[in-house]
């Protein structure tokens, strides 16, 4: 027997073995509201036309459940209302668009048009009224025992633009969305309302970006297909649909799995540099892509819970040894990721990985399957020839059937080989001086620098990152010229979020030396030049504090009282002298101002003959204190030490009172931290970056998500 026919029976027998495990559940024993062999079918106007929010819960509903066959099929038609529309009146809608499917569930939005965009009277509510009556009583008629969800219509956009009359149209369809809902209680049916997500949704990106928000729903009344995901996620959550799609738990020490939902695992290998096994997942991720490789998810995950709420991929390894490994699955590099990072567990589902892939394949497949549905229904609108023949079925019904076909056979699951490998580190000759001093021997970020990547646009503290002016240049470095704030801080190694954490990216902490190549345009004295809002400046916040998604509440005070420490790295006050030093900022957080300052800093006087337009290195050492040492943070002009700058520190003490002293308690709390890097300067004086480098003993102190 050939190698490759082994492979493919010893793959078959895992696919096979799985199918008949505890792990392939029911979506009726998960309590999913949709059941094996359900046909859904979403009715309503324009918005469901748009073939979105449908489309998702569709993609959802197959990769999650592939082994669960359910048919899906639209129904919306623009202009549409209780009463009916361009497709015709509601009884023939509903007989020709509706009941032929035979459904066992039905979705139906609709008031959008109802209200006629005007403040409701009592003849519109109660043509409402009646009409969703007559429909609801129509589908118990004529689709008996199928499972109805009443869908509270999705919003007029008065968030982002004002108020058409005074209370807003949208108070209208709030209005109608409580008419929809004591529908459903008298009729015994589901209700999910989708406004008030979509509302929340937009008054996050009204904060984050005006004009972003306004494309959430361009004209008002028809949602992007962002606003569609929101809309999908609050259906979904209202029919109970699981967060997991897996949960793997390996112990690299034994090669023991603990724990596999959702999956099943065999063949694991293991040594200390290496562990491998093979997986059967039997359900996909939803497939967003985040970041550099699509900005529309990235901001769909940044303004949503979504990622939490419905993609939980999770895998999580135990028993490593300190390092960074490189997870492979079937032979495609994922990611390199910290022992500390692995044994919290990660979510695949942020990755794109081959389940990803796949998954994205389904979705085309679906979107074709639902477009081909969408034109078969306006064809029927129009009376149009669709092939049907007395006593053969419809042509187009063969071919949605078939698009159906490869949509479950594309979602089926498939074994894939996982491996994670110790990264083995490379020998290094060109470790700064500074950093070698101490034993920071390990590169852990840097030196190329790319936007939308490795640094961001600053958006803390209500920063407006489409404000902020900065320039991927030829070369590779970055040019900032100010914009957003003026306090020089428009790239940041981190990114403010509205779930989780509250903030994405990287975060530096156990120590490390920390190194920038910088030069800038002008010489003079950057507190002076009028309207240059800031000066050329490299410096750090802790991501706890600046981020506000964790406890900084300083031990023994009020519960308002928190403390921040802020190293600056490089500050360009004049023009023969930077200045450097650290702020360790204390007291109740309900102060507006930065509570009470303890800082300590000095000013370097640049040599004779100083160029700024020139590239120089600006460093800064940070080595924590033990319990024999102190600990102490040292300035480097070029990788020259700067001794006038020396700043040292007790070992932190959590039981130390307020206010920080000098010499002991001051600073301290730097070790308990992870700094995120930030780099700007003011529109008056453009600065250009070409490099920054951390150096480490290792990364295990480093926060990345």
């Amino acid at each position: 027997m050939s190698v490759r026919l082994k492979c493919l029976l010893y793959s078959l027998g895992i696919v096979l073995s799985w199918l008949a495990s505890p792990f392939l559940q029911s979506a009726e024993a998960q309590g999913f509201y949709l059941k094996a062999g359900d046909t859904v079918v979403f009715y309503g106007d324009s918005i469901t036309e748009q073939n979105f929010y449908n489309q998702w819960v569709e993609l959802y509903t197959v990769t999650r459940f592939p082994a669960m066959r359910i048919h899906f099929f639209g129904a919306g038609v623009g202009g549409d209302e209780v009463t009916g529309g361009s497709g015709g009146p509601i009884d023939l809608r509903l007989a020709r668009d509706v009941f032929s499917h035979k459904p066992s569930v039905i979705t139906v939005m609709l008031g959008m048009n109802d209200g006629d965009y005007q403040p409701t009277t009592d003849a519109i509510q109660s043509t409402y009224t009646k009409g969703y009556e007559h429909l609801l009583e129509s589908i118990r008629t004529n689709a008996p025992g199928a499972r109805i969800t009443v869908l509270g219509p999705s919003p007029y956009d008065e968030v982002t633009r004002p108020m058409m009359f005074p209370g807003g149209y949208n108070a209208v369809l709030i209005h109608f969305a409580d008419l929809d809902r004591d529908l459903a209680r008298k009729f015994g049916d589901t209700f999910v309302n989708l406004n008030p997500p979509v509302v929340a949704t937009l008054e996050k990106a009204q904060a984050l970006n005006p004009l972003v928000a306004r494309l959430i729903i361009p004209d008002r009344v028809h949602p992007e297909p962002l606003a569609h995901w929101v809309m999908a996620e609050a259906l979904l959550k209202g029919w109970n649909a699981p967060s997991l799609v897996s949960s793997v738990t390996i112990d690299a020490g034994t090669g023991r799995v603990s724990d596999a939902q959702n999956a099943a695992v065999d063949q694991v290998q293991h040594d200390k540099n290496m562990l491998r096994w093979t997986e059967v997942e039997k359900s996909l991720p939803v497939p967003f892509i985040r970041e550099n490789e699509n900005e529309y998810d990235a901001l769909l995950l940044q303004l949503t819970d979504i990622q939490q709420q419905l993609n939980q991929e999770l895998l999580q390894i135990t028993g490593l040894g300190t390092g960074q490994y490189t997870l492979d699955i079937d032979g495609d590099k994922i990611h390199t990721f910290s022992a500390n990072e692995l044994t919290k567990g990660i979510n695949l589902a942020d990755y794109v990985t081959p389940m990803s892939s796949q998954a994205q394949r389904v979705g085309w497949l679906v979107r074709d399957r639902d477009e081909a549905h969408y034109i078969h229904l306006r064809m029927a609108v129009r009376n149009a020839d669709t092939g049907a023949q007395v006593g053969k079925p419809d042509l187009m019904d063969v071919f949605e059937n078939s698009l159906e076909d490869s949509i479950y056979a594309e979602a089926a699951p498939k074994p894939h080989v996982f491996s994670l490998s110790l990264v083995t580190p490379q020998p290094i000759t060109n470790i700064p001086a500074p950093a070698a001093a101490v034993g920071y021997n390990m590169k852990t970020f840097g030196s190329a620098l790319t936007l939308g990547h490795n640094w961001q646009r600053f958006n803390f503290n209500g920063t407006d990152p489409a404000a902020i002016n900065v320039t991927q240049n030829a070369n590779g470095s970055v040019t900032i010229s100010g914009g957003g704030n003026g306090y020089n801080a428009q790239l940041s190694t981190a990114t403010a979020t509205s779930t989780g954490l509250l903030w994405k990216g990287r975060a530096f902490g156990g120590g490390g030396y920390f190194e920038a190549t910088l030069s800038w345009a002008n010489n003079y004295n950057g507190y002076e030049m009028p309207g240059s809002t800031g000066w050329p400046g490299w410096w750090s916040n802790d991501i706890e504090h600046m981020s506000g998604g964790y406890d900084t509440h300083w031990p023994g005070q009020s519960t308002d009282y928190t403390r921040a420490i802020e190293p600056d790295f490089m500050e360009f006050w004049s023009n023969t002298q930077y200045g450097g030093g650290i702020h360790d900022w204390y007291g109740p957080s309900s102060k507006k101002s930065k509570k009470n300052d303890f800082v300590k800093g000095n000013t370097y006087d640049l040599p004779p003959g100083f160029d700024h337009a020139q590239p120089h290195k600006y460093g800064f050492l940070w080595v924590p204190a033990t319990a024999t040492t102190r600990g102490y943070a040292q300035y480097f002009f070029d990788r020259v030490h700067l001794p006038a700058l020396d700043i040292s520190w007790d070992m932190y003490n959590p039981a130390s009172p307020p206010p920080p002293v000098d010499g002991t308690t001051a600073f301290s709390v730097l070790d308990t931290r992870h700094l995120a890097l930030i780099l700007g300067s003011g529109t008056g004086n453009p600065m250009t970056v070409y490099s920054v480098e951390v150096w480490q003993s290792s990364a295990a102190n480093n926060i990345t998500q």
